[in-house]
């Protein structure tokens, strides 16, 4: 099978799992708004932050180094996932013992010390089961990946509603995602011994150092991201109140379920850059640059149409108890144009054995997050929250940006980044005088518009498909 068919067979099963599991996994936030308030889903917001970040300790990135080697060499694949396997169990109870240990240690209500233990439960079936999906992305065969996606999250969000709409709260709702984690990962199991290896235990304790010492830097990638992605909702939630927690937590989410576009592109070209730098350098940048401005294009029209229509994103997705999460969403959606371009340019680095650059980038970016959030949380709530990730994620942004030109991955046609913007300006403005428009019209014809704007003035060209295609054109 070509690269380009690879391509186009893996995109159409990871953006339909994605998207089903972003759809799902919101609209389990939306009901658990609805049902328990800003001060239950600040609650549930800070339990599963705060075992995030302990999961880091469950994994050391070594599922993204041996993605890496295997794509490579598929003759690997037994000795890396029999070795992974067992370091994986080892890691993911220490991962399960300490988040419930800290939060016993705290003088958090005994409600939430409960749902923090449940949560680490619940979450070490996925650490584990993540020992078996990375197989599937190594070998490019997403569609089973996909199974377990929306498996997972079909059981949970089918549980989930029933539990709520039972009234038995938040903590027999994280009691079903115990359940439904496990069943996840009997999928991968079952799918793994049947397609792909054996399932037993390794102990090359030579091999063990060997992958602890190669994945260090992308562990320590991990830690970074995780620190700036979860640490505002726990600060917010021991600095301010769960209230807070949960009115911020609305917007994010909003946020978090956007991001599924640069995923979806990410997870699927990952392998085929590692491939590429080792067989085309010149067409890895050509992927590269068409890709990155793919994401742009995207993007920033989302930006200006979120900033505009926030308060009926959120009176519509939510209710009027989140009126106050309007503000917050305007400024977190100015952070996706940098988070799209930024993960594409993360795994770039990742791909071409830089992965010490985007290191060091992760960790001052994790740093400027907890120093911003530190300063502005005592003074502006989940405003500060907001702009503190704002902040960040351009930083961020900048420091990859600086670090991928100085490698040769340049954007050589700066100017046709002003067409996305000029359709955008011009969509935002059919917005405004349209705004009396009910939501389900004005989003489709806001959309319509920009894409034949862009039509227009060239913003979109076969050509540049065309591209693409002869840049990633080989044989396996």
């Amino acid at each position: 099978m070509s690269i380009p068919r690879t391509i186009l067979r893996n995109l159409s099963f990871v953006t339909i799992a994605e998207i089903l599991t972003h759809i799902i996994s919101f609209l389990l936030i939306v009901i658990i708004s609805r049902l328990l308030g800003s001060a239950g889903l600040g609650k549930y917001s800070f339990a599963f932050a705060f075992v995030g970040l302990f999961a880091v300790i469950s994994d050391f990135g070594i599922s993204t180094f041996s993605v890496r080697a295997i794509s490579r060499d598929k003759e690997k694949a037994q000795k890396y996932f029999s070795n992974y396997l067992s370091l994986k169990i080892i890691l993911s109870l220490v991962a399960l013992i300490l988040p419930i240990t800290a939060i016993l240690l705290t003088n958090e209500p005994l409600e939430v010390k409960f749902a923090v233990s449940l949560a680490s439960f619940a979450m070490v079936f996925n650490y584990i089961s993540y020992t078996f999906r990375f197989l599937f992305n190594a070998f490019e065969r997403f569609e089973y990946q996909s199974i377990y996606l929306v498996s997972e999250r079909v059981i949970a969000i089918i549980l989930g509603i029933f539990i709520l709409l039972k009234g038995y709260g938040l903590i027999l709702l994280i009691s079903t995602l115990i359940l439904s984690n496990f069943v996840g990962l009997l999928i991968t199991v079952i799918i793994t011994a049947k397609k792909f290896v054996k399932i037993k235990l390794g102990f090359d304790f030579k091999f063990w150092k060997f992958l602890i010492l190669g994945s260090l830097p992308f562990w320590l990638i991990i830690v970074f991201r995780t620190l700036y992605f979860r640490i505002d909702t726990v600060m917010l939630s021991f600095i301010d109140n769960y209230v807070t927690t949960g009115i911020y937590t609305a917007s994010y989410r909003i946020i978090g379920a956007l991001t599924v576009i640069p995923v979806i592109l990410t997870v699927v070209i990952y392998p085929v850059m590692s491939r590429l730098f080792q067989d085309s350098k010149e067409n890895l940048k050509l992927l590269y640059e068409k890709s990155l401005y793919f994401l742009f294009l995207l993007a920033f029209p989302i930006v200006i149409g979120i900033t505009l229509l926030a308060e009926r994103f959120i009176m519509f997705v939510y209710s009027n108890e989140f009126t106050s999460s309007t503000i917050a969403l305007q400024i977190l959606v100015w952070a996706l144009v940098f988070i799209y371009l930024s993960y594409l340019m993360g795994f770039l680095l990742n791909a071409v054995n830089l992965q010490n650059l985007f290191t060091i980038t992760m960790g001052v970016g994790a740093v400027i997050n907890i120093i911003l959030n530190l300063l502005l949380i005592p003074r502006f709530s989940y405003i500060g929250a907001s702009f503190a990730t704002l902040l960040t994620e351009i930083v961020v942004f900048f420091m990859l940006l600086l670090f991928t030109y100085k490698h040769g991955y340049k954007i050589t046609n700066i100017i046709l980044y002003t067409k996305p913007i000029l359709a955008s300006l011009l969509m935002g403005a059919f917005i405004l005088v349209f705004s009396f428009l009910h939501l389900f019209i004005i989003v489709p014809l806001s959309a319509i518009l920009y894409f034949y704007v862009l039509y227009l003035i060239k913003g979109i060209m076969k050509e540049d498909i065309e591209i693409i295609r002869n840049a990633i054109y080989t044989k396996k």
